[in-house]
Parts: C-alpha cells; sequence; structure tokens
C-alpha cells in the first residue's frame, strides 16, 4: 500500500511513478504469468513506464478475489487507478482531458491527506473514458476448426485488447453472456436474440467494457455460419455496417479441409460425450494420438459444408480491407511470430502481439506432420469414394499435406 500511495502522490514524475509501479508487481502479489509478461516488455526494451503501465492493463494481472488476501483488493485498485492516472501523458489525450486527471489525482491526494495518509476506495479515480481513446474494432472471421479460439486466447491475454472468447452471435444464450461480460446489457435490451437486426447487436457486442474503458482494441470471433451462411440480407447489412464503421477483418483460413473435417468429427464425438472440445497444454492425455474412423458420408457432408463457409469467407474478405491469415503459418514454430507481426501492423496497436505459454495455453490436439492414413484408421477405403466425387482435386493436394510440421 505504501509504494501505491507513494505512486499516486508523485504522478508529475512519471519515471519515479513508473519505478514505483515495478517495484509493487515485483512482488508476489500478482503471479508468476503477469511477471513473466514484464521480463517479456523489459525483453523489448521498453521504458519503465510504458511497461506499467501495459502490465497494469492486463487480464493476466488481475488478480482472483478468492486468492487474495486481506487488504489486496485495495492494492490492486489502487494500482489500476495510478494507471489511469498515468495515462494523461499519453500524447493522443486533449490537455482537457490532462486537466480533468490531474484534478482527479488532486482528490486523491487530497484525501489521502484528510485520512491521516490512508488512500480509501472512494477516493479512487475513474478509468480513462473511451471517447478520448478512439477503439479499433476487429472481428476474427472464420470457420470451424481453423484454430480461431487459439488465436483469440493469443488477443485476450494482450494488455490492450478486449476480446470476447464466446461467440457473440452464435445463439441468444451468447449473445447475453457477452453483453453481461461486457457490461452493456442495456443495450441488447432483456428479449434481444441472434435473430434480430445485426444493425442493432453489433453496436452492443463492440462496446467497450464499462470498467475497461481505457482499451484500445476491442472484437470478437465471428464465425461465417453464424448469420452469415444462411441470410443473404443479414450478410449484406454485415458488409454494410463493417464498412461503415471501419471493423477490421482478421480473416482466419485453414486450406486443408480434410483435417478440418477430421477435427470437426472428433469435435462433435467429444461433444456427445459432454467432453471438452479444446485441449490445454496441461493435458497429458492420449487424446488426439488415437486414429479415428471418419464415415465416407460425413466427409462428403464436411466438404461440401467448408465449401460454402468458404465461400462467404472470401465474399466478405474481398470487399472488405483484412488481413489474411493461414492456419498453417500460425501452428508453424518458424512462421508463427512473423504472422502475428502481420496482424499487429495491420491492428496498429502499439504492443507487440505475442504468445505467452502456460499450462491454460492451448495445444494442437492432432500433431502436424501426419498423412491422412497415419491420422484415420479407414483412410484407404473413404480415399477410393472421395476420388470419385467433386473433391478429387482436395483429396489429392492434401491428404499427404503436412500442415503444421
Amino acid at each position: 500500500k505504501k509504494n501505491v500511495r507513494l505512486a499516486l502522490t508523485t504522478l508529475p514524475n512519471k519515471t519515479r511513478c513508473a519505478q514505483m509501479c515495478l517495484q509493487v508487481f515485483d512482488s508476489q502479489l500478482f503471479g508468476k504469468i503477469c511477471l513473466n509478461q514484464v521480463r517479456i516488455l523489459h525483453g523489448k526494451k521498453m521504458d519503465s513506464l510504458s511497461i506499467c503501465s501495459s502490465v497494469s492493463k492486463s487480464r493476466i494481472c488481475n488478480i482472483p478475489k478468492s486468492k487474495m488476501k486481506p487488504g489486496t483488493m485495495l492494492t490492486a485498485r489502487l494500482l489500476v487507478a495510478a494507471m489511469g492516472a498515468m495515462a494523461a501523458w499519453d500524447d493522443s489525450l486533449s490537455s482537457d482531458r490532462v486537466m480533468q486527471m490531474n484534478a482527479e489525482r488532486n482528490a486523491v491526494t487530497t484525501s489521502a491527506a484528510t485520512t491521516g495518509g490512508l488512500v480509501t476506495e472512494q477516493a479512487v479515480p475513474a478509468p480513462v473514458d473511451s471517447q478520448y481513446s478512439p477503439i479499433t474494432k476487429f472481428v476474427i472471421l472464420t470457420t470451424a476448426r481453423s484454430g480461431s479460439t487459439w488465436l483469440g486466447s493469443i488477443f485476450q491475454a494482450h494488455p490492450q485488447m478486449v476480446f470476447h472468447v464466446k461467440e457473440c452471435l452464435a445463439d441468444d444464450s451468447s449473445l447475453h453472456n457477452c453483453a453481461r461480460e461486457w457490461g452493456v446489457p442495456s443495450l441488447l435490451g432483456e428479449g434481444s436474440t441472434v435473430n434480430d437486426a445485426l444493425d442493432q447487436l453489433l453496436p452492443a457486442v463492440f462496446q467497450t467494457p464499462k470498467n475497461l474503458t481505457w482499451k484500445s482494441h476491442v472484437g470478437f470471433k465471428w464465425m461465417t455460419t453464424q448469420r452469415l451462411l444462411k441470410d443473404p440480407d443479414a450478410f449484406q447489412t454485415a458488409v454494410k455496417f463493417l464498412k461503415a464503421n471501419d471493423v477490421k477483418i482478421v480473416a482466419l483460413r485453414r486450406e486443408n479441409t480434410l483435417r478440418k473435417c477430421v477435427s470437426l468429427y472428433d469435435m462433435d464425438l467429444r461433444k456427445n460425450s459432454s467432453q471438452p472440445v479444446h485441449k490445454l497444454a496441461e493435458d497429458s492425455s492420449t487424446w488426439g494420438s488415437e486414429r479415428l474412423s471418419v464415415p465416407v458420408d460425413y466427409y462428403k457432408w464436411c466438404l461440401n459444408w467448408f465449401d460454402k463457409n468458404g465461400h462467404v469467407l472470401n465474399e466478405i474478405s474481398q470487399q472488405i480491407e483484412s488481413v489474411h491469415v493461414r492456419y498453417r503459418d500460425l501452428c508453424n514454430p518458424m512462421t508463427k511470430q512473423a504472422t502475428l507481426d502481420r496482424i499487429h501492423n495491420y491492428l496498429h496497436v502499439k504492443m507487440p502481439i505475442q504468445e505467452v505459454r502456460s499450462d491454460m495455453s492451448f495445444a494442437k490436439i492432432h500433431k502436424g506432420g501426419q498423412t491422412m492414413s497415419e491420422l484415420t484408421s479407414n483412410w484407404d477405403q473413404v480415399r477410393e469414394e472421395l476420388l470419385q466425387t467433386s473433391h478429387r482435386d482436395v483429396i489429392l493436394n492434401y491428404e499427404n499435406d503436412p500442415e503444421c510440421a
């Protein structure tokens, strides 16, 4: 608490404030993942002020209430408040806002003086309002089993991004979960459904959460099956909205539809038995090592379905400026960071986009480098029949594709 109070009362000296802030982060209060993020930023040779401001805004540095010791809630709140005030030195903020933040700082120090040096919760200044920091809106537009959950988790861990893990437009429950998570349920209305007009739903899900108004980027995952595939009116509405509101598109593609179909079949089996459909790094089970037997009729349906979804993805990403990302480039260690750097440059986010690995990171289910014969047990029989369909070229191009090797 002493360090935090000192940071709050020495805001005019931003270097000293940053040093005080880093002292707090260097304690055991915020956990190993948070400290690892600090070390990464130090390695990027960022100055202390930028490191402290960025890390304090990251979700990975939030302390779960259940793990807090008595008094640490106030410490964490004051620290985030201090960083909100430090944002007044951002050149993008107006001089009026700087004056407002100074007034808030004075209110805090005055309160501290009148309470014997103890800063109370009521004295915490409000976060910087989003109107002073224009928000960049973006979506991951993609098809199923293409790595969007993994990429989304990287975005979610980024200190300057707010990213919905849930697919907001998947169903009514997801829509309202997103609204509650964002703190903007009033913008939707109690009876809103995913079938309502998109030009009413999209402004709501693109709102910055009320308690995270200093974030610079807001996004969510939009699958092509959600309204876009079967509803021509929704398709046109979506294109119109995305263009009018300068929403950036991260168009994520996985070209190997054979492996996508195997992954989708595996997901369906696990859903039916109420098992997780995404694997974490801490999972030491044999999941993904067994060869699956996928029926030929499932392939026929699946390949046709992915063709339709791919057409929707291509139509939107060709009409709107997008960054085109291939799954094989993300999952290949040799090209992953270069791909994340392209997304970073396209979204114009200040801090680099990097994956911070932990036991809770997502892991690839089926190994890269496997042929379809190695991945599935009945490929020889399936192959013969599929070669007689319109998907002959897909079979020849991808049955031995190493993809992520």
